[in-house]
């Protein structure tokens, strides 16, 4: 083997574990941007129960708000979603460039045909974050108001 295989071995190994944690880190990410999403709710939600009665407007304030933590929240796990998209890609051309014994090895013996290694056929677990947040948005609100009819009411 030659310098220059060496090089390109070299290059191709670090672009993967580059490649490998880059991905796990948005996946992490996607995660962290739901909880804190969620932590963010808890947070207006223990605003109006700590307030009190409040006005409307303060109210309206608070929705407003919860849904600018929604939306907000929305948008970047879906620009994870196509960063990891596009992380995937990367990694199965990657693949490509690695030995007969390695692919066949990822595949765990499975015929190509049949292969795993399809970026578009993986796990993808952005609309179930939304999703989440969207139920949250939707028990904020619904809290929100009970709570401020039940303070009127008293």
């Amino acid at each position: 083997m030659d310098g220059s295989d060496m090089n390109k071995d070299e290059e191709l190994r670090l672009l993967y574990q580059v490649t490998v944690s880059d991905l796990a880190s948005y996946k992490r990410q996607q995660w962290q941007v739901t909880n804190y999403g969620l932590l963010l709710y808890a947070a207006i939600i223990s605003i109006q129960k700590l307030l009190g009665n409040i006005f409307p407007w303060e109210v309206f304030a608070l929705i407003i708000a919860a849904i600018a933590i929604c939306a907000s929240s929305s948008l970047i796990l879906i620009k994870l979603d196509k960063s990891i998209k596009g992380l995937r890609r990367g990694l199965t051309e990657l693949r490509r460039h690695f030995t007969n014994e390695f692919r066949i090895a990822w595949e765990a013996g499975r015929p190509e045909l049949n292969s795993s290694d399809d970026p578009d056929r993986k796990l993808d677990y952005t609309w179930f974050f939304c999703l989440i947040l969207i139920i949250g948005l939707t028990a904020v609100i619904w809290l929100l108001i009970r709570l401020t009819c039940a303070y009127n009411y008293i």
